[in-house]
């Protein structure tokens, strides 16, 4: 090969979705405190974590000006570790917020694989009704068909003028309280 000859990019393969599960499973293992909360934990927690940035700021400060025992007592850290406590915060921000946009990414890729498989299916659904309707000998699907059938009519909503109308009245006659 000479120079800048055969300087093509290749475009990296995609992950295998198992593969990417178990690189996840093990990224978890190695994320510093890593902790599923429960509901009550986070319903405990969420007020104290989420202060008004301006509060934190000034706390901060007052830590580095107040001696370094009193707040060591207070808090259970010095101001030196104060910081760097928020700047790990600040820094791990970053990484949910790009983890969220990788996560809406792979949720919209996988949604749409759903629509393309769902418009499959819903294609395969409509044709089987038409091919059903001719005598070509397709019987045999029927059973298919009737399955199909139940499954996408169970979740259909009613449409039109009885979907909205109210239920008949009872008669009088028939009451017996």
């Amino acid at each position: 090969m000479q120079n800048g000859e055969h300087d093509v990019l290749l475009a990296p393969a995609a992950p295998r979705p198992e593969a990417l599960v178990q690189g996840l499973r093990l990224l978890r293992e190695r994320i510093p405190g890593y902790h599923v909360l429960s509901r009550e934990e986070e319903r405990s927690i969420l007020r104290t974590a989420y202060l008004d940035p301006e509060l934190i700021q000034a706390g901060l400060a007052v830590a580095e000006v107040w001696s370094e025992a009193a707040v060591k007592s207070y808090t259970g850290l010095t101001a030196d570790e104060l910081h760097a406590l928020d700047a790990e915060i600040r820094q791990w921000d970053d990484v949910e917020r790009d983890l969220r946009v990788l996560l809406a990414g792979i949720v919209g890729a996988n949604r749409r694989r759903k629509h393309r498989r769902g418009k499959a299916i819903l294609a395969l659904y409509r044709f089987l009704a038409i091919a059903l309707t001719h005598p070509s000998g397709d019987t045999h699907l029927r059973p298919y068909f009737e399955t199909m059938r139940r499954a996408y009519m169970k979740n259909r909503r009613p449409r039109g003028k009885a979907a909205t109308s109210p239920p008949p009245p009872e008669s009088a006659a028939g009451s017996s309280d």
